[in-house]
């Protein structure tokens, strides 16, 4: 799965309530401000 893929079905997830934002923590930065990004108005 590619990074882009990777984005797009965390933000998915967590749409369908699957994971939350929290469940990310042991990520790293990048990739948790890129979902906050696309994911901006959850936040």
């Amino acid at each position: 799965m590619s990074r882009s893929n990777l984005i797009y079905n965390i933000i998915s997830l967590m749409n369908e309530g699957a994971i939350r934002f929290e469940d990310l923590e042991e990520f790293s930065d990048q990739l948790r401000e890129t979902v906050r990004f696309f994911n901006a108005d959850t936040y």
